[in-house]
Formats: C-alpha cells, sequence, structure tokens
C-alpha cells in the first residue's frame, strides 16, 4: 500500500485551503464574475473557461501538497540520508553541550574521561591584587585502588591525565596551579548494630558497609541516557554542560571533599539502612582519630574503609568484620564471604559506565527522508478533454488550419500559467540548495522549460536568433533579472542562524554595511555588494559549534600546535575581520618556504626595484596579466601572439614560483603583487626581455620591477607565480594571536609579582598587511570586534603591529608554547615566558586609557 494515501476517504475538506479543490474552485469562480462582469455569463462545467478554471486549481492542489511534504524530503539526498554537514544541521550531542564553565562541570568532565578516576574536586586558588595569581585552580583526584606511597609511577600517569583533559577543556585566564592525587586513609569503623530480620544480616550489612564506604570516600554514580528519557528531560537538559561519554552524572552526587567525619554522623547512616533497628557505641579506628568520635582529613587524603579488624579494638581478632550485628538480644554471625561479595556486587552495580555513543546515535539520529522529484512536471494541457485538442494526441490529421490555430491559441494561452507553476516545483527542488552552506550558490531563483513537458509544444517557443535571445535564455535571463540573490541568500542563512539563536548583522562584519563594501580595499575586483557578509556566515555555520559552544575555551597547552588548537573566541572574531577562519602558518613559517626575508625601511629591500622614469613606460606600453588570461585552468591566447594557448592549471603556481630564494621585500610590495590588477606585462624598449612589472598603489602608484622572462609566455606564468605566492604571503600577515597572562606567570620566580597584570587579562596581537593597518576605521573596528568577543571578566588589550614584528612576535610565541607542553622543564618555560612578557610589556607601553588599547607606530604610520 502507497503509504501517502490513508486507508480511508475522509469526508471533510482538507485543513489546508490549498489542498480544498472545491474551494479554490469557488474562489477563482468569484474572482472570474468580479473581473469579467457582463462578458462572461455562463458559469456551467460544459463551459471552456471553467474546464481552464478547473484545471488550474487542481494543478495548485498538486502545489500545495508538495510543499506540505515532510521537511526531511526536501533535504535528502538520493540515498535517503540528509547532508548534515552540507545544511547546517549539528546533532543535539553536539549543539546543546559546551564547553565546561562551572567547578560541576569540570567534575563530570574529568570522571567521564579519566577510567581510573572515581571522584575529583576543584578548589579555587586565593588570590588579591597584590598575592598570588588570579584563574588558578587545585585539583584533588581520588582514584581507587591505588597506592600513593608505592605506585608512583600510576600516580604520575594519573596526575598527567588530569592536566591533560582539564587543559584539553579549559577556560580562558584560568590554569592548574597543583594536581593532587589523594593517598589513602586508612578507616576503621566500630559498632554494634541492632536489625529486625536476623535471615537477612548478610544483606544488610553489605549494604551498611557500601554507603559507610560511599559517605568516606565518595564515588560518582553514573545514570544511562534511558533513564533520563524516563524521567522526561527535554534534549536541552540532557546535554546541559560538557559532552559526557560514559554516563550522565546527576549535580546531587557533585558533593564538596568533606574536612572530618564524627561518629555521630556515620551512626546515622548505618541507621539509615532499611532492615536496621538501632546503632549503639559507633567509633573510628584511624591514625588521624585519637578519640575514636572524630575523624579529621587532610586535604591530600582521602578515608578509605576497612571492613575486617585488625587487632586495633582491644580483644579484637582481625578475621571478624568490624561491625557486630544483634537480632532481638541475640548476636549474630553472618557469612563474612558472603557479605564480601554482596558488597563487591554493590560496588559493580555504582560503579557501572555506559557508552553514550551508540545511545546517542539512536535516539538522537538525523531523520530520514523519502527521495522525491520535486520539479517533476505533466502538463495540465494532458488532463483537459481530447476535444480540446491540446493534449499528447493532438487534432486529427484533417483539421482546418483555423483549427490548428485555436489549439495553438490555448496552448500558448496557457503557458503562461504553466511556466509559473513548474518554476515553482523547480523552486521546491532545491529548497535543500537554498538552505545550505554551499559557498558555491548563484542564484535563489529557479525556473525550468516546459519543452520537455508540454505537449508539441516546440511550435511556440523561439528559437535563438542573432537579434534576440531563444525562450530557454530569455528564461534564464527573466528569473536571473528578479533575483535579488545577495539580500535572498542573506535572508535564508539568517535563518539557519536563528535556528541555534545565531546572528551576524552587516555591522559586525568588516566592509559588511554596504558603505564598507563600496570603499573596502579587501574586497575582490567585481565582488558585489553583500558578497562578504554571505562569506562570514556561511564560514561562522561551518564552525558553528566551536564558534559557539566552545567561544569560552582557551588554547590547549598540552595539545599539538597546529591550526586547529586555538582559543573558541578566535573563530567568530576572525569571521568578522574577514581573516580564514582557521589560523593560516605562522607568517615565519610561510617565509622561510619561500626563503624570503621581510624587511624594513623599503630600501633595504632586494626585490621589487622602483623603475622611476620608466613608469610612463609601462603605464602606455604594458598589458594588464588580467587581460592576457581569464582564470586558473582556462585558455586564452595573449594579444599579439595569436595561436599561442596558455594552459595553467589550479596546481600549477606550486611547481612554478618567483625566484625568492635568499631575497628580501618589503610588505607593501607583498599585498601588492598579490592583486592581478597591479601586475603587467611587456618589454622595455630597446630591451629583449619581458618584464613582470608591479604597482604598488601604496606608495603613491610607483611601478616596481619583479622579474625578467625569456619570452611573453613565462612572463605570464611568473605573474600568476607571483599573485599565488604573495596571495599566500599576504593572507599569512593576518595573524590573531591570544594571549593569557596567567600562562605568563611562570616568569616570576619570587613571592612579589611585577605591575604585570597576570590575573583574568587576555592580551590580543593582530597583523594585517599595512595598508590595512593604517586604516584607523578598521583598527576601532577589531577593537570593537575583539571586546564584544572576550567574555566581560577579562581584561583586554590589543596590540596592532606590522608583518616584520609579527615575525619577531611569533618566533617568542612559539617557543613559549612548546615549552608549555612541557610542565616538567620549569627553566624553558620560565625564560620563554619573561621573553613574551616582556615584548608585550614593550609594546603596550603606548596603550591608551580608553578600553586598555593602544597602537606602536612605525616612523611611516605603519604599526611595527
Amino acid at each position: 500500500m502507497n503509504e501517502d494515501f490513508p486507508a480511508t476517504i475522509d469526508p471533510h475538506p482538507p485543513a489546508h485551503p490549498g489542498l480544498d479543490f472545491f474551494r479554490l474552485k469557488r474562489e477563482g469562480t468569484a474572482l472570474v464574475q468580479a473581473l469579467s462582469g457582463q462578458i462572461w455569463t455562463d458559469y456551467n462545467e460544459h463551459d471552456p473557461g471553467v474546464t481552464t478554471l478547473e484545471q488550474l486549481a487542481y494543478a495548485l492542489t498538486e502545489l500545495s501538497y508538495r510543499s506540505e511534504l515532510p521537511v526531511a524530503d526536501f533535504l535528502t539526498r538520493a540515498d535517503g540520508e540528509i547532508d548534515a554537514e552540507r545544511q547546517a544541521l549539528y546533532p543535539a550531542a553536539a549543539i546543546f553541550t559546551c564547553n565546561p564553565v562551572t567547578i560541576a562541570d569540570y567534575r563530570k568532565l574529568l570522571v567521564d574521561r579519566i577510567e581510573a578516576l572515581a571522584n575529583v574536586w576543584l578548589d579555587k586558588v586565593p588570590w588579591s591584587a597584590d598575592g598570588a595569581v588570579g584563574g588558578l585552580y587545585r585539583i584533588a583526584a581520588y582514584a581507587r585502588e591505588l597506592d600513593v606511597r608505592c605506585d608512583r609511577d600510576r600516580v604520575d600517569a594519573v596526575a598527567r591525565d588530569v592536566w591533560e583533559v582539564y587543559a584539553a577543556h579549559r577556560d580562558l585566564c584560568e590554569d592548574l596551579a597543583e594536581v593532587v592525587v589523594l593517598t589513602p586513609l586508612r578507616v576503621e569503623v566500630y559498632g554494634d548494630v541492632v536489625v529486625g530480620d536476623a535471615a537477612a544480616a548478610e544483606e544488610i550489612l553489605a549494604e551498611i558497609y557500601f554507603r559507610l564506604g560511599n559517605t568516606l570516600a565518595p564515588e560518582l554514580r553514573r545514570r544511562s541516557l534511558d533513564d533520563l528519557l524516563a524521567r522526561g528531560e527535554a534534549p536541552e537538559e540532557i546535554f546541559d554542560g560538557p559532552l559526557l561519554l560514559h554516563g550522565f552524572i546527576d549535580d546531587d552526587e557533585l558533593r564538596p571533599k568533606a574536612p572530618c567525619f564524627t561518629a555521630r554522623g556515620l551512626a546515622r547512616v548505618i541507621q539509615s539502612v532499611e532492615g536496621v533497628t538501632g546503632v549503639r557505641e559507633v567509633r573510628i579506628l584511624s591514625p588521624e582519630a585519637p578519640d575514636e568520635q572524630c575523624l579529621d582529613v587532610p586535604d591530600d587524603q582521602i578515608p578509605e574503609l576497612f571492613l575486617r579488624a585488625q587487632g586495633m579494638p582491644p580483644g579484637g581478632s582481625k578475621d571478624e568484620l568490624t561491625l557486630r550485628l544483634w537480632c532481638r538480644g541475640v548476636p549474630l554471625c553472618p557469612d563474612t564471604r558472603r557479605v564480601e561479595r554482596l558488597l563487591r556486587r554493590r560496588w559493580a552495580v555504582a560503579r557501572r559506565t555506559y557508552p553514550l555513543w551508540p545511545p546517542y546515535d539512536q535516539a538522537f539520529a538525523m531523520p530520514r527522508g523519502r527521495r522525491r522529484d520535486f520539479a517533476a512536471y505533466e502538463s495540465i494541457q494532458s488532463q483537459y478533454p481530447v476535444v480540446y485538442g491540446i493534449g499528447p494526441e493532438g487534432l486529427p490529421e484533417t483539421s482546418t488550419e483555423i483549427r490548428q490555430g485555436q489549439a495553438r491559441q490555448l496552448k500558448g494561452y496557457l503557458l503562461a500559467f504553466e511556466q509559473q507553476l513548474t518554476d515553482f516545483f523547480a523552486q521546491l527542488a532545491h529548497v535543500k540548495d537554498l538552505f545550505s552552506v554551499d559557498a558555491g550558490l548563484e542564484q535563489t531563483y529557479f525556473s525550468q522549460p516546459l519543452d520537455r513537458s508540454v505537449p508539441d509544444v516546440a511550435p511556440l517557443l523561439r528559437p535563438p536568433s542573432a537579434d534576440s535571445p531563444g525562450y530557454l535564455e530569455g528564461l534564464q535571463e527573466l528569473v536571473a533579472s528578479q533575483d535579488p540573490f545577495v539580500a535572498r541568500r542573506e535572508r535564508f542563512l539568517d535563518l539557519l542562524l536563528a535556528l541555534y539563536g545565531e546572528h551576524l548583522d552587516a555591522d559586525e562584519i568588516w566592509g559588511g554595511s554596504e558603505a564598507e563594501s563600496s570603499s573596502c580595499s579587501e574586497l575582490s575586483p567585481g565582488e558585489p555588494p553583500g558578497a562578504r557578509r554571505i562569506r562570514a556566515k556561511i564560514e561562522l555555520l561551518r564552525r558553528l559549534v566551536a564558534a559557539t559552544a566552545e567561544r569560552g575555551r582557551a588554547v590547549d597547552v598540552s595539545g599539538s600546535l597546529g591550526p586547529e588548537n586555538h582559543a573558541g573566541m578566535q573563530i567568530r572574531l576572525r569571521v568578522q575581520l574577514g581573516f580564514p577562519a582557521l589560523p593560516p602558518p605562522p607568517l615565519g613559517e610561510r617565509l622561510d618556504e619561500l626563503g624570503v626575508e621581510l624587511v624594513e625601511p623599503e630600501a633595504r629591500a632586494s626585490l621589487g626595484r622602483s623603475l622611476g622614469r620608466r613608469g610612463d613606460e609601462v603605464e602606455s606600453a604594458f598589458e594588464p596579466v588580467r587581460k592576457a588570461r581569464l582564470g586558473r585552468g582556462e585558455t586564452r591566447g595573449p594579444e599579439g601572439e595569436e595561436g599561442l594557448e596558455i594552459v595553467l592549471e589550479p596546481d600549477r603556481g606550486d611547481a612554478v614560483k618567483p625566484p625568492l630564494a635568499g631575497q628580501s621585500l618589503h610588505a607593501e610590495l607583498v599585498e601588492a603583487a598579490a592583486d592581478l590588477e597591479n601586475l603587467r606585462l611587456g618589454v622595455f624598449a630597446g630591451e629583449s626581455e619581458h618584464a613582470v612589472v608591479c604597482r604598488c598603489p601604496a606608495g603613491g602608484g610607483e611601478w616596481r620591477l619583479l622579474e625578467r622572462c625569456a619570452d611573453h609566455t613565462r612572463a605570464w606564468i611568473a605573474a600568476c607565480a607571483w599573485e599565488q605566492a604573495m596571495g599566500e604571503l599576504a593572507a599569512a600577515m593576518q595573524q590573531l594571536y591570544l594571549v593569557e597572562h596567567v600562562l605568563l606567570r611562570f616568569a616570576e620566580t619570587g613571592a612579589a609579582l611585577t605591575s604585570f597584570d597576570y590575573s583574568f587579562t587576555l592580551s590580543a596581537v593582530v597583523s594585517a598587511p599595512p595598508p590595512t593597518l593604517r586604516d584607523v576605521a578598521w583598527r576601532d573596528f577589531v577593537r570593537q570586534a575583539t571586546r564584544a568577543a572576550t567574555p566581560a571578566h577579562l581584561a583586554l588589550r590589543v596590540v596592532f603591529v606590522g608583518p616584520v614584528a609579527m615575525c619577531h612576535f611569533e618566533s617568542l610565541y612559539w617557543a613559549w608554547r612548546r615549552a608549555l607542553r612541557c610542565p616538567d622543564d620549569a627553566e624553558a618555560r620560565r625564560v620563554t615566558s619573561i621573553a613574551l612578557r616582556d615584548w608585550l610589556i614593550d609594546h603596550q607601553r603606548d596603550a591608551g586609557a580608553s578600553g586598555g588599547t593602544g597602537d606602536r607606530l612605525g616612523d611611516r604610520g605603519t604599526p611595527r
């Protein structure tokens, strides 16, 4: 049976008016009557106008029917799966969870990620303005069945695991001061317990020891996903906090570490066990409990309950249990081995873990859709009575020319309606494109021709001619002319962002407003207004989880030094600035790959010699490179060399590189040569070699020599290689580094701290090509965007530096990051922290009072 149709016919009219054929016909008839006046008075079934109205009304029900199909059907691929990444649809486990924020979040995460841990406690290290550094934590880790005194290797491994997990999820401007693996403190609890049922003595005693042990050394108990779903918790409640992989932990489990225990308190624990009717003479025996009524627990220890007496009480036997059971005045002799078996069973249940990925995938799976051909269209002319002669059967061969003309006239009249219908179906077929992060989408209105759906329509469709476009070309031009692509594309992307409570307005993007788009020098030639906003929103949607759930996460000091390891707030900030979402390779690293050096002042550069008076010759005789080719992978014969074909594949620029090794150049030339509009080819008078030259807009439009080649083809290839190499170098100049001052505290060896702000302070070091850095409006935008992205409790310093200074900073920064990965090498951390701290002090010396930010400007107005 077809699942699209019900088993019975519903006698009631459809709830959706677009599916009610009779309602559509009534409204259509009323509209025709109002418009036609006295011209048309016959509205009976036999009237051709009524027949046409019925056909159009019926077609409209199909339109409404397809629009009401499940959303998953519109988004599915041919295999029934939804490409969640392309549609910017994120699973609940990814989009609802977040980086740890509270102490409870960290406790859950650490126990979940480290199998050896039974519990963990975090304490803030006290600090003051003139005392210790703020934002530091002390972690006390309880690893069961671990003898701290004897097994130092395992203790060190647990401490290392704790540090690595914390570092991978550390919040900005916070760090670990110390990790302490708790030492077990031997504790024995003695007393007499009265029970009501002697037959249940072993079960009661096992439950008593279990509760006492979990009170003295509490272990966090996990719950399964089914438990939470059975309690009726919504996804946003289930995934509140960090992503857990081995079971959920209730907040009630996260009790603070008790500093002491009393015999009276333990007696209440025993009394709470079902079946216990009385408790008396409870005592605590431990090296830390000499009075037997109170146990003080040091900060670095955890009580460990022993079941069997070890001869510590007078007359005690090492074979008997520490607690004695009584029933109606008669002492009981429970089976100690059975008690221990029952106790182990209780601990096994309490310590059970629940692998959560399979339940996540099952309970919160991406919906599957049914693949449908939404664009399919069958002409309404096929459903007309045969007598009309416009269906597939056509007219008899004996029909007169007048009759054939009448049929074609009716067909042509209906084409206006059918084109709108079939275009609507084409629009439905592209819903998954409209609601996607596909950067290649270039239209938001779609159409499809009628030549394959309308019978015998070819004579009515205009073929193309030299004077005018044909039907197909005209249809495409008409649809494109009515498509406000930028505005509509933005609205679709805004909807996708709004699904997650996010937005990215024009004034939050550099070059995003119409005024900025027209004046922003960083936009590509011919780029339409709003294109930067579209790119920024697509980039944010692609990295939405990291940009939102991890926006407070700091860099992982124990992790790799790759581009993925960066602070969460950088993603949205880089998108707003127009930088690549992921940080590019360091500028110094890119310079080393090319074998070139950036220098200041410009006179020290060995590449890019000024052409001086010969610039006039370039203006008049040299050819713009852009006119000599269309783009990588395309062919074009340069002017004046008929029949010459140049083919440059996309990776050809990697094989053909400019002669940069051992040379030096100025940053102004880098940005200029990265734009093909500034490059020209030609031959100077009296010379035979072809020259590649570049105009530097920032230097007053002066022309500079890049390279000489043997012929025009090699010069053209060289110009493309210059553009690619300088483009990569210019992108590497767009750098944003965040330095957390708390991680520089290793520079201080004494008790007294310098005036440098280590506590809750963040420095943003920003670099860009010189013309951008000189833009005051750009620097103001960077300050505002960075401040908006920074958590409110942190102080912010913004430092703008030029490319040469950035290379020096990067050498200090990455040496420091490498040292932080080795916590055992205290001297390396100290030396690198001092060097980076002193660099920041030197470049923040001119910081202004407003916003705590400042620029360090060079002699030519370029930030150094």
